[in-house]
């Protein structure tokens, strides 16, 4: 993902991939990682993830990416997206 944090980042901030539930995340969680603050800058960097488990995906189907945090405010992470929609239903 590229991310990055702002101040300290958050303990125990969570990434979740989700099945879809009309068109929102559902509380099914597929799979998770913890984020680190030691490898995540205070500048937009590539940071590779490690899910806890394999997930298989399957084709025109909606899935979640989901931030779980543990902090409030000024602790917290961003993430870039794109908007071109480069992997269209999977």
């Amino acid at each position: 993902m590229y991310l990055k944090r702002n101040n300290a980042g958050g303990p125990s901030t969570k990434v979740e991939i989700r099945e879809d539930n009309g068109n929102s995340p559902s509380t099914t969680v597929l799979a998770e990682v913890s984020l680190d603050n030691d490898t995540i800058g205070l500048t937009y960097n590539w940071v590779n993830l490690t899910l806890n488990q394999t997930v298989n995906l399957s084709a025109n189907t909606v899935y979640w990416l989901h931030m779980v945090p543990n902090s409030s405010s000024p602790n917290f992470y961003f993430w870039r997206v794109n908007t071109s929609n480069p992997y269209n239903r999977g």
